[in-house]
């Protein structure tokens, strides 16, 4: 190797170069690596978690439902913090919440997405009026 091409190599763009040429081979060869795959992979996971969830909800629906009793009570909404792990509601609890506080003892995924683990976003609890009437809805519908 003449001494023009020891100088090349050892210039800023000829290593990030090779750097950019490691970590395309690495993805090609490695394609569970690859940011495109990874964030695949992470969306593919969120749809199964909140099937998850939207199904335990739709059971604390249709217990109520077989139960002939009514969903909604005067207090729909938790107290502030959760108390040992678990959500704590004041007032009279609705049924549908009393139904899902059974299902949570059982169901870390629902728990944790009730007291708002992991979440972004805190209305995306599934557990409002509205989503009740709509899944009420949806389940009529099939």
């Amino acid at each position: 190797m003449d001494e023009k091409d020891k100088a090349h190599q050892k210039t800023q763009y000829h290593e990030k170069a090779m750097i950019a040429s490691t970590e395309y081979k690495e993805s090609v060869e490695m394609p569970v690596r690859n940011v495109d795959c990874l964030i695949q992979r992470q969306i593919l996971e969120n749809i199964v978690r909140n099937h998850h969830i939207i199904a335990r909800v739709a059971e604390a629906i249709l217990f109520c439902r077989c139960q002939c009793i009514a969903l909604h009570g005067d207090k729909e909404t938790p107290s502030s913090e959760p108390v040992d792990g678990n959500l704590k509601y004041s007032g009279n609890l609705s049924n549908f919440l009393a139904a899902l506080q059974m299902i949570v003892k059982r169901d870390d995924i629902l728990r944790n997405h009730l007291l708002g683990l992991g979440l972004t976003n805190d209305n995306a609890k599934y557990t409002s009026v509205t989503i009740q009437n709509e899944i009420i809805d949806i389940i009529a519908k099939e």
